[in-house]
């Protein structure tokens, strides 16, 4: 089985990807992954799913959604362990824990075999707080935008299109800010495609890992190829 939070909030096991149920049930799951094989208390819970004022019932329905979760991921996923839950889990299983380890191996590396780091030393190990794209995760936003602070950046050689609001960018600063804020703000696809469509663009890269975008337009933007790449560096290779 395998735990995907750095992006979408999924799991997924040889046979496909997993039903999670509605957002507060996700909200669950996030937070028993982040502290995998640790007990998460109840009103840790509590609070992340209704703030400073639960309602009267929130006990009851958080251990719904946590029945609701051992019937998706199985019965023996989920214990319930001194006053709160724990999800267990390997670090294997987990992208976020994979990332760290690579994160602390290239900086182990960095001092002996440079060029073996190069590739990880651009990388920002973000504290993750829940689910990306979510408000979870503004504490990430603000460690990335205070990095992005000390990062001088040359204007793009093409409009730049975040998923944050759909809005193209041709200047450094307005890519500085959208590059935090989309961490803890939710996709938008949907704005993104009419942006393309008022850009007259004709050809998009995505870069990520994901292929969203290349799939909707697919259905929406009619003969505009979208190619998605890793990281802008790989763009030169498609000039």
């Amino acid at each position: 089985m395998e735990f995907r939070i750095l992006g979408p909030l999924e799991v997924s096991t040889g046979d496909g990807a997993i039903m999670l149920g509605g957002p507060k049930q996700r909200t669950v799951l996030a937070h028993l992954i982040l502290r995998a094989d640790r007990p998460v208390p109840i009103d840790l819970l509590i609070d992340g799913l209704w703030g400073e004022e639960p309602p009267e019932t929130a006990k009851n329905t958080l251990q719904t959604y946590v029945y609701r979760l051992r019937q998706a991921l199985g019965e023996d996923r989920i214990s319930s362990e001194a006053g709160g839950y724990v999800l267990h889990a390997e670090a294997a299983e987990i992208d976020a824990a994979r990332f760290e380890v690579m994160v602390k191996a290239a900086k182990a590396d960095l001092p002996t075999d440079p060029a073996k780091a190069a590739g990880a030393r651009t990388a920002r190990a973000l504290p993750v707080g829940g689910a990306f794209h979510t408000p979870l995760m503004q504490p990430a936003a603000d460690a990335l935008a205070a990095d992005l602070a000390d990062v001088s950046l040359a204007a793009p050689a093409a409009a730049v299109v975040s998923n944050h609001d759909g809005e193209p960018y041709l200047d450094s600063e307005g890519w500085r800010a959208r590059s935090a804020a989309h961490v803890a703000t939710p996709v938008r696809w949907r704005l993104v495609q009419p942006a393309l469509v008022e850009l007259g663009a004709t050809r998009v890269l995505e870069v990520g890992a994901g292929s969203m975008l290349a799939a909707l337009a697919k259905r929406t933007i009619a003969g505009t190829p979208v190619t998605g790449i890793a990281t802008p560096d790989d763009a030169e290779a498609l000039a």
